[in-house]
């Protein structure tokens, strides 16, 4: 069986209106359901989408101590699923109590890698089509409607993924240049037609060679950092994940590699992609992915193979 990258090669471009386009905080919603059951329950799908021979989809999230976050995130799902498997690394806040309350399903599962926790959870679904979020994402209203206009017409014997574009925030504003956006991200699949990759922290989705990917109208919400100092301890945990990985594959950075990438991480984000159009935000964003890509390569370098200050 063959396999391919996921990624943005022969990307369609959405010429579909989005109704999110000019959102500018993350939206912290409970969804208006589709059915006065639904209203009650926040996770029970339209009585249209779980009839009998109609497509059916199984939520996956992962997360670990998102109490706070998860409420929001489940709900988002719950008009587009026909259930929700949630797999835990071991939460000790109320994520677990929160997410059976709501109806998913609670997997306990001792983490090692993104990629196998999420194969993981994609394993315990009951159902053929996986939509696959993290805890910090949301469907907006409009990319919930447009899963389920797609799922009222496709035929569910036919493998297929779908591709969402995501918005990213930093605190409150969304962003809207540099790195950080276009970010097309495939998120519902056939289990059949995708799993995901080995790479960590940065998972990415192999979809089987030939599966055809749809483009979505809407945005997938993600609130990716509440503020710089939380985006800098995010990266700096990603930079050393990424390193361990590369020192185990025996990888050795040359001595310019940390300096000239970091550098032109920050004139290709801030300045080539007009992330100083986000303002300040744009300016942390490139400051602090530009310290990340630094950061990963010098913890790979080979004067700091034994150094525990870039473990």
């Amino acid at each position: 069986m063959a396999w391919r990258m996921c990624g943005y090669q022969g990307m369609h471009k959405n010429r579909q209106n989005n109704g999110m386009a000019r959102q500018t905080t993350p939206v912290y919603y409970v969804c208006v359901m589709q059915t006065n059951v639904a209203r009650r329950h926040g996770l029970t799908n339209t009585p249209e989408a779980s009839a009998e021979g109609q497509l059916r989809i199984s939520g996956v999230v992962i997360c670990l101590n998102e109490a706070e976050r998860i409420a929001d995130c489940l709900q988002s799902m719950g008009p587009v699923v026909d259930e929700i498997v949630l797999l835990d690394s071991g939460s000790t806040d109320d994520t677990a109590r929160r997410a059976e309350a709501l109806g998913a399903r609670v997997v306990q599962r001792a983490f090692d890698t993104f990629s196998a926790q999420k194969n993981a959870g994609i394993k315990e679904a009951t159902h053929p089509w996986i939509l696959s979020i993290d805890a910090d994402e949301r469907l907006s209203p409009t990319l919930q409607e447009a899963i389920l206009a797609w799922r009222g017409q496709h035929d569910p014997s036919s493998p297929c993924a779908l591709r969402m574009n995501r918005r990213n925030h930093l605190g409150t504003q969304a962003i809207r240049h540099g790195s950080w956006w276009p970010d097309r991200k495939i998120r519902l699949f056939h289990r059949d037609a995708a799993v995901w990759g080995p790479a960590h922290p940065h998972e990415e989705l192999i979809l089987r060679d030939a599966t055809p990917v749809v483009d979505l109208p809407g945005e997938l919400l993600h609130l990716t950092a509440d503020s710089p100092s939380t985006l800098k301890l995010k990266s700096d945990r990603y930079a050393r994940l990424w390193a361990e990985q590369r020192r185990a594959h025996q990888y050795i950075a040359p001595f310019w590699k940390p300096v000239l990438s970091a550098a032109f991480r920050w004139l290709r984000d801030y300045l080539f992609k007009a992330g100083f159009l986000d303002g300040r935000a744009g300016w942390e964003i490139a400051k602090i992915d530009a310290f990340y890509t630094y950061s990963k390569y010098k913890r790979t370098h080979k004067r700091h193979h034994n150094n525990s200050q870039f473990r």
